[in-house]
């Protein structure tokens, strides 16, 4: 039980590099990191009150937004930085 605790506890503290898209799609619109849950982000994505490209497309498709996981685990902000440029380049030149 300690053990899961532990794990759980660890996991709150690392870093995710994640992907939003339209729902019945795998075209990934934008890459963000976080060390919140996955549901509490898109949440906020989609209570984001700025007004740019990436908000208005999270409007215009509302509910369709969906928010799927990169690679989690990371440890420290430096480095997940570095894998979202990483991610951003890879999914920018697949489409």
């Amino acid at each position: 039980m300690m053990l899961n605790l532990k794990k759980l506890l660890t996991n709150l503290t690392m870093y995710k590099i994640y992907g939003l898209k339209k729902k019945q799609t795998d075209e990934i619109r934008y890459v963000g990191i976080t060390k919140r849950s996955l549901d509490r982000r898109r949440k906020e994505h989609l209570w984001d009150k700025h007004k740019n490209h990436k908000t208005n497309w999270i409007r215009f498709i509302d509910e369709d937004v969906e928010i799927v996981l990169i690679e989690d685990g990371i440890e420290t902000l430096e480095e997940a930085n570095k894998k979202e440029v990483q991610y951003i380049l890879i999914f920018k030149s697949s489409g």
